[in-house]
């Protein structure tokens, strides 16, 4: 599937999660200054691959990429049944510009859930995926039902399946034991001969190796085992056959989707940073989506390119230039990547280069290797960037005994010199990691991590000084039917340094909980989130931190065909301390309600949030203020049309001054198909004021997309876009531009 990648801007009320000094300093810095109407870097995007279907019982790992020019403050996945109308915020752990969460199993519940993804950046700008209206036209997770009773279920080889391997893995999943199963009870025969090798059992599957080779034609097999709780026997009987491998040849399908695009700026600004586009002249330049994929034996190629033209920086992120080979027990990527080694989750690493595995003994063997460039941002002369180069150098092994699993990992990570030394007076670092990290499947769901990692610093590369230092964290978590929690512990020392962080040690400790239940028969879902975090060395570096965050929210659906409420509190506590500023003091509450009403193919909602800011610093950095903010939305979807509009309206109230910033703004969204012709059109408007004479300005984005379908897979589409600010007091800030262009696509 390939990577979706929107961007967009719209109201929210979150709470973030925690970081390491540097940028809790900035988020800090940011909560500290007075809120004010900014204008939006609408070039923003999240990368993120939405995952497929899944089963009841099954939790999902999410990963996604902020890009844009400033890092991420918050981040959120607000989820909903299908069926449902209010959305439940699920907060998402941010490292540098990796996103990461779970969409918890007590929320996976037939026949789906529909969700969204929302973060916003440290200058108050909200991005969305989907960018715009995106409580209408949410992302969609189908969930299939869990099986009835206990079953057991092959999955490969299985009933008519054709196998080429002389001697397959046979591959089961079963349902219904709550207890578990009784290993000692499984058999396994094939042909009436019985399977003597050791099995791997894991939570909900197991795996086989027959332990001689089959000969060419048909087989039969009979699995039988027993549910521990109670000794209920369960038997799956099915017959495949054994044919040799055919010669294939290959043959490539996929699709590709070529624009042509046009930028014009009649108003540029003096910041063109602040623009969508940074451009001062017109320009017209190619942008190309392929995604390509063949099959050679039972080894499959894969060929993806996302070039974006001038408007994005050229950072490796996922499948932006990459080629990916597959077989049954090895895998090879070369290109763009992500690659999440170690590093304690202490950061995402973007890789542009190569790294792949090798399976043994059914998978349950496992060694990797990576090699590449971290990061890289493209030279910008519009924005003032240079580039930053780090090459890494990785391997790794780990090993799975049934539900156990140990990994050995070693890290070699260094600046690149001559990129460095472009941004002025920096040294290139280096820093070596190597640990180990263990899981330990428990009975009742639950299931323990633990990881210790061992440093070495250089402050200068290739200098006489070695810092050393060491990590560590533990987690231990439970996804059971109804409630799934999970708790985090992590302590770092001096030297161990996060592989996405240049200029910062890590040096603190600190715990992370979440959990979510579904609660008066699945009609309430409560989700709560927390994080505290104290750094090790108090006063002693330019820059220490004490922080606590946390978010509870609660949806409920009040009856059948009743509306949706949904309330939420949360709060956050900073304590800031430095050898060159006086100690700032800061906390923040959060208070959410919400109620949607959903009739036939028309919704409707209200959302009113509530944010006090206090200083309480012994010296005031700034004054204390509250932002109240409404919002009502309305959406109809229609056989071969939909509609939604959204109005958003916030007062920031400055409990030193008095004054009183407001904003009102709403978002229109339509769109209709008719035989081969689709239509989709949006507009966006805000205007903000204050009582002071400091902000005046308006801002608006209007886009529209025709496209028409012709032969099957291939399509026509025009576009454009108009986007627009206007700064009364400071007109230098104010521009306008516009983006027009033609795709061509077709698949083959």
């Amino acid at each position: 599937m390939g990577r979706l990648s929107y961007g967009g801007a719209g109201p929210s009320l979150v709470n973030p999660p925690p970081r390491h000094a540097l940028r809790l300093a900035i988020l800090v810095l940011a909560l500290a200054a007075p809120a004010a109407v900014r204008a939006q870097f609408a070039g923003a995007s999240i990368d993120f691959i939405p995952p497929g279907g899944v089963r009841e019982g099954q939790s999902v790992a999410l990963r996604a990429t902020f890009n844009s020019g400033v890092p991420p403050s918050y981040a959120y996945v607000f989820v909903r049944p299908i069926g449902q109308s209010a959305y439940l915020p699920l907060v998402l752990r941010i490292n540098g510009n990796g996103l990461f969460g779970e969409l918890p199993s007590a929320m996976l519940q037939a026949p789906g859930i529909e969700y969204y993804l929302s973060v916003i950046d440290i200058d108050n700008q909200t991005v969305t995926l989907p960018a715009v209206s995106p409580e209408a036209s949410p992302l969609r997770l189908p969930v299939a039902p869990r099986p009835g009773g206990f079953a057991l279920t092959p999955v490969f080889p299985h009933e008519g399946a054709a196998v080429h391997e002389p001697s397959p893995w046979f591959h089961f999943e079963y349902a219904g034991a709550a207890g578990g199963l009784d290993t000692a009870s499984f058999q396994l025969a094939v042909d009436g001969r019985r399977v003597t090798t050791p099995c791997q059992f894991e939570e909900g599957e197991l795996f086989c190796s027959i332990g001689w080779e089959l000969a060419l034609g048909t087989h039969s097999a009979v699995a039988r085992v027993q549910r521990l709780s109670d000794g209920q026997a369960v038997e799956a009987a099915f017959a495949f056959t054994r044919g040799a491998a055919p010669r294939a040849r290959p043959r490539p399908h996929g699709k590709a989707v070529a624009h042509l695009v046009y930028v014009s700026v009649p108003n540029a600004p003096s910041q063109p940073s602040q623009m969508l586009i940074p451009a001062e002249r017109d320009r017209v330049f190619p942008e190309f989506d392929l995604d390509s994929d063949m099959r050679v034996s039972s080894a499959s190629l894969r060929i993806l390119v996302r070039h974006v033209g001038i408007d994005r920086q050229e950072q490796p992120s996922p499948n932006r230039y990459a080629i990916t080979i597959e077989g049954d027990a090895a895998n090879l990527d070369l290109g763009d990547s992500i690659a999440v080694w170690s590093d304690l989750g202490l950061s995402q690493m973007r890789l542009r280069g190569a790294q792949g595995g090798v399976s043994f003994a059914g998978g349950r063997v496992r060694l990797e290797a990576a090699a590449g460039q971290t990061r890289r941002a493209i030279d910008r002369p519009e924005l003032n960037t240079a580039v930053l180069a780090r090459h890494l150098l990785g391997v790794s092994a780990s090993a799975k005994l049934g539900r156990h699993g140990l990994r050995l990992y070693v890290l070699d990570v260094r600046d690149d010199g001559a990129s460095v030394r472009k941004r002025g007076s920096l040294d290139p670092i280096g820093t070596r990691q190597a640990g180990v990290a263990a899981s330990f499947g428990l009975p009742a769901g639950c299931k323990a991590e633990a990881e210790l990692g061992f440093a070495a610093y250089q402050p200068r590369l290739g200098g006489p000084e070695t810092v050393k230092g060491r990590g560590t964290q533990a987690s231990f978590a439970q996804d059971g039917e109804s409630i799934s929690w999970s708790v985090l512990a992590r302590e770092t020392r001096p030297g161990f340094v996060p592989l996405g962080n240049e200029t910062v040690q890590a040096d603190y400790r600190g715990a992370e909980m979440q959990g979510s239940a579904r609660l008066l028969g699945g009609k309430a879902v409560l989700s709560a989130s927390g994080q505290i975090y104290r750094d090790n060395t108090e006063e002693q570096k330019p820059l220490t931190f004490h922080a606590l965050f946390h978010q509870s929210n609660l949806m409920l659906q009040t009856w059948a065909g009743g509306p949706s409420v949904l309330l939420g509190f949360g709060e956050q506590r900073q304590r800031t301390a430095s050898t060159t500023i006086p100690l700032l003091r800061s906390g923040n509450t959060n208070w959410l309600a919400g109620l949607t009403q959903s009739l036939g193919r028309v919704s409707v909602g209200y959302n009113f949030g509530l944010s006090s800011y206090r200083d309480r610093s012994p010296q005031p950095f700034s004054n204390s203020f509250d932002l109240r903010t409404h919002s009502l939305n309305a959406a109809w979807r229609g056989p071969h049309a939909g509609l939604a509009v959204s109005g958003q309206h916030g007062v920031n109230s400055d409990l030193g001054t008095g004054n009183r910033s407001r904003t009102l703004g709403f978002t229109v969204r339509t769109n209709a198909s008719r035989g081969p012709l689709r239509l989709d059109a949006s507009h966006t408007q805000s205007v903000g004021k204050d009582q002071g004479n400091s902000i005046d300005n308006r801002q608006s984005d209007s886009a529209g997309q025709l496209e028409w379908r012709f032969g099957g897979e291939r399509f026509v589409r025009l576009g454009f876009e108009v986007v627009s600010y206007t700064n009364r007091f400071r007109p230098v800030q104010s521009y306008k531009e516009t983006r027009s262009a033609l795709s061509y696509g077709f698949s083959f």
